[in-house]
């Protein structure tokens, strides 16, 4: 049975990168904390990231301007309700989405990223979150205020 699991992440992540326009594992997030990634990636890296055993891939496309982020729930059983990833680039800026997983045991995103100038990005990523609390702005402090300042944030 692991095997079979194994294969079809494998066979997902090839969907996935078939996809992108560079691929790299450089750096494996090792540096995981309870939110998300520690690591800095670069615009041509595929992150990787492992939150509450949900895998999170994301990838930036410089021809679209947007970041692809797809992810995947190993426990049938979780009952993930609620995604929010954030995207920290290098230029201070944080770009976030929050989606519904609608009983899925996986799910995509896409990040628009127009008019953003960075090198390097980090990934976060949580589940079963009250995205209601993280508005686009705020100060970025972890307490459902994430962003860059320019919105509301939580309490």
């Amino acid at each position: 049975m692991k095997i079979i699991n194994l294969m079809l992440l494998l066979a997902a992540l090839l969907l996935f990168v078939a996809g992108c326009e560079t691929f790299s594992l450089a750096g494996l997030d090792s540096n995981a904390d309870a939110y998300g990634s520690n690591v800095n990636w670069t615009i041509n890296d595929t992150a990787y990231t492992e939150v509450d055993g949900i895998s999170v891939f994301a990838s930036y496309s410089c021809v679209k301007s947007q970041f692809n982020v797809k992810g995947k729930i190993h426990n049938a059983a979780a009952n993930i309700k609620n995604c929010h990833v954030q995207i920290e680039l290098s230029n201070g800026n944080i770009l976030e989405s929050s989606e519904k997983i609608e009983n899925n045991l996986e799910f995509t995103m896409i990040i628009p990223a127009e008019n953003q100038n960075f090198d390097l990005w980090k990934l976060h990523a949580e589940f079963d979150c009250e995205h209601d609390n993280h508005g686009h702005g705020g100060d970025g402090d972890h307490n459902g205020n994430h962003g860059n300042g320019n919105g509301h944030g939580g309490e």
